[in-house]
């Protein structure tokens, strides 16, 4: 039997768009040598004749590539398309595939256990009902506990990998200007938060500095408590409010460096009554599907006001994301931008200084 999977040839492959453009092309190299011919004849000066015919050659160049260029970003849009749905396509072949992978090695540590010496035995087992209680306990509240400092820094940069993908599907599919995703954090400054000298801190804030280059808007609320503010308030802190404010200065500089981040500032004593949702801060994001993540820089075994470090906790339960969402926006809209907030607290010193620094 006849093979027809490619009949029709090149031109039956082609869309409708693509073969609007080729037919195009050619009309515009046929008109271009037509009105080359009918030029050459009319005109008995072989300067005139080279002038016109040079002309229409870089006319038609100039049109030739303005069409073809148009064609090939068509079709690289097009390479990406696929490439996305190749992907998909490949985690959905995967996906049950590695849970019969899993399911095969729970049972083959099930069957290792039973094989060990009795004491040895009644040890791993005690061990797995303490996992499986953790487990349980995890499904049931959607919450990941208090996080390991590796665990804690891992999680915040697989959030930022989501929101990553999230905005180059969207550029892939759209405008880049209509993104409809965004980060939104909440900060206290805490002692262990914004030290580029720390390897995973820093590590970290390079990667938030990417993301706002990436161009994911982002909306940080800063949260100062009376002992943090008395820095750019007090003028005998003035050195200590000066090193404050050029921490902060990628945010609230008239130049900042983070150029799609919004940055607000409240006093502590104004959220205090919803720190049990906001923890001593967190990183949220929201993709351009509705989807919420949520990782906490405290947890509930923790306590805001006995410890100025930090310990983090995943959130999963997104209706409990929302609600934490509500109340940040209720602040986030009521707050004021930092440099304002620092110029209105700061004393005269320091607000010299922000002035003459590009503050205000």
């Amino acid at each position: 039997m006849k093979d027809t999977t490619n009949s029709g040839g090149f031109w039956s492959r082609l869309s409708k768009k693509d073969k609007l453009v080729i037919v195009v092309i050619a009309i515009e190299v046929g008109i271009s040598i037509a009105l080359s011919l009918v030029n050459l004849i009319h005109f008995s000066d072989i300067k005139y004749r080279f002038t016109i015919l040079t002309t229409n050659i870089v006319a038609l160049v100039a049109l030739l590539k303005v069409t073809i260029g148009r064609f090939l970003e068509e079709q690289d849009k097009r390479f990406n398309k696929l490439s996305t749905q190749i992907a998909e396509a490949k985690a959905s072949i995967l996906k049950p595939y590695n849970e019969v992978r899993t399911y095969s090695i729970k049972c083959e540590i099930n069957r290792n256990i039973s094989d060990q010496e009795l004491f040895m035995k009644e040890f791993l087992l005690a061990k797995l009902d303490t996992y499986t209680k953790e487990l349980n306990n995890l499904l049931n509240t959607k919450r990941s506990g208090p996080l390991e400092t590796k665990d804690y820094y891992d999680s915040l940069h697989r959030v930022a990998d989501f929101i990553e993908e999230d905005k180059r599907l969207s550029d892939t599919n759209g405008s880049e200007s209509d993104y409809k995703g965004k980060i939104w954090a909440l900060t206290f400054l805490l002692n262990d938060e914004w030290k580029e000298e720390n390897e995973k801190e820093g590590s970290w804030l390079s990667r938030l500095e990417a993301l706002d280059k990436s161009g994911i808007p982002t909306s940080r609320l800063w949260i100062f408590d009376e002992q943090r503010l008395n820095l750019v308030r007090d003028d005998s802190y003035f050195k200590e409010g000066c090193e404050l404010l050029e921490k902060l200065s990628k945010f609230c500089r008239n130049e900042k460096d983070y150029i799609n981040t919004t940055s607000r500032a409240v006093m502590k004593k104004v959220v205090d009554e919803h720190l049990i949702f906001f923890g001593k801060g967190f990183f949220a994001t929201a993709e351009s599907n509705g989807k919420l993540r949520l990782i906490r820089d405290d947890c509930p075994q923790s306590s805001y006001a006995t410890s100025d470090s930090l310990i983090g906790e995943i959130e999963f339960n997104e209706e409990d994301i929302e609600k934490v969402r509500g109340f940040w926006e209720f602040h986030f809209n009521n707050a004021k931008c930092l440099n304002e907030f620092l110029y209105n607290h700061a004393c005269q010193a320091t607000r010299d200084h922000m002035t003459k620094n590009g503050y205000i």
